[in-house]
């Protein structure tokens, strides 16, 4: 059974674990790489997921033992490879695991398991980094999608059809299913098939009696959905959380929402700083593609840089119709 852990992405003081380092390897050997020591983590539920420079890799069991004994809700700390694939999943490798029985930390098995319990915003969500991505650095815009989908049934009057075709684990879904009165039909899709085990956990245990109408949890290329035609005109709102990828599956979309008063597409996408200035007309380009009729605003609010030549936005189209 799944304990809940406040999930925290962890800036931490080198100190914090350092101290215990010290005890490990020495003062000396601590100074001789004092360059090279990881300076900050991530806290994943009971997991601790970092990154560790080749000069001092050589003491990463070691660097795992220290965290672990700073931070009594870590199980395991596990060292980031990078996020790779059609299914941007993390590498991770395990390094130190706490024994609570024996009350020690030892190397940690290959095969150990990594899923877990965050709380996000208040709402328990089962990840597992080794199967499905899932970041915590976006949960601030999950509320902002909570508080556009409400904004949006009090102008249309009624319960949301909402569609997300990316919806990983489910953290942009979960805020909106616990919402009384807010969901008629529900429609959440992902490709990768690990992540969809996940998402049905956290719709079960987040929200599933709340939906009105249909529940369809399924999973599904975002490119082929406009094949199902029983989805056509369907969706008041669409969320696109695919950043590397959102403007280009942008015209997939389009003939899946329901063009009644008012409907909203709301993504992410990152960006090269050379297209920030032509990404409104871009947008605007591919909804005059599919219909060139259509009454439409677009909304670009950057949120944070990703690096000197990549930015990372938030778009909204919304769509006005009699």
């Amino acid at each position: 059974e799944l304990s809940l852990i406040e999930l925290e992405v962890n800036e931490s003081n080198e100190k914090h674990y350092l101290d215990n380092l010290i005890k490990i390897l020495g003062k000396e050997k601590i100074n001789q790489l004092t360059a090279f020591w990881p300076k900050s983590y991530d806290h994943m539920g009971d997991l601790i997921i970092l990154k560790i420079k080749k000069e001092v890799q050589e003491y990463s069991f070691q660097i795992g033992k220290a965290l672990l004994e700073r931070n009594p809700n870590a199980r395991v700390v596990l060292l980031d490879e990078g996020v790779s694939g059609e299914y941007r999943i993390r590498k991770l490798k395990p390094l130190a695991v706490k024994c609570v029985d024996l009350q020690e930390v030892k190397k940690a098995d290959p095969n150990i398991s990594t899923k877990t319990l965050v709380k996000e915003n208040g709402f328990g969500i089962i990840v597992d980094p080794q199967k499905a991505y899932y970041s915590p650095r976006l949960s601030n815009e999950r509320i902002g999608t909570l508080e556009t989908a409400l904004l949006l049934s009090k102008q249309l009057g009624r319960r949301l059809n909402i569609i997300d075709p990316y919806a990983g684990v489910g953290p942009s879904i979960i805020p909106l299913i616990s919402e009384e009165g807010l969901v008629e039909n529900l429609y959440a899709s992902d490709i990768n098939p690990q992540a969809i085990d996940l998402l049905k956990e956290n719709i079960a245990k987040n929200g599933k009696k709340k939906i009105n109408g249909d529940l369809t949890i399924t999973v599904a290329d975002a490119k082929n959905l406009p094949l199902e035609t029983v989805l056509h005109g369907k969706f008041d709102l669409i969320l696109v959380n695919i950043p590397h990828d959102s403007i280009e599956h942008l015209h997939n979309l389009f003939q899946l929402l329901a063009f009644d008063k008012l409907s909203i597409i709301r993504g992410w996408a990152l960006i090269n700083q050379s297209e920030m200035n032509s990404l409104e007309s871009k947008i605007k380009g591919e909804v005059g593609k599919f219909d060139s009729d259509l009454d439409s605003t677009v909304s670009i609010t950057q949120l944070k840089s990703y690096s000197v030549e990549s930015k990372f936005v938030r778009f909204e189209i919304h769509f006005k119709s009699k």
